[in-house]
């Protein structure tokens, strides 16, 4: 009973390893995605001459 046991073990080992990578990819896109709105918000403000005070 020890090689049908190894082969579901490695076959859920596989399945977990891909599932997680699948994750990170889609939490790493996220996170460029919100890093680069505020990189945007933050160039649109200051990028703009400063205002000479009267």
């Amino acid at each position: 009973m020890g090689f049908p046991l190894t082969a579901i073990a490695l076959l859920v080992t596989v399945w977990a390893v891909r599932r997680v990578d699948k994750r990170d990819k889609a939490r790493e896109e996220a996170e460029k995605a919100e890093t680069d709105l505020v990189e945007r918000e933050l160039r649109a403000k200051y990028d703009a001459p400063a205002q000479e005070s009267p």
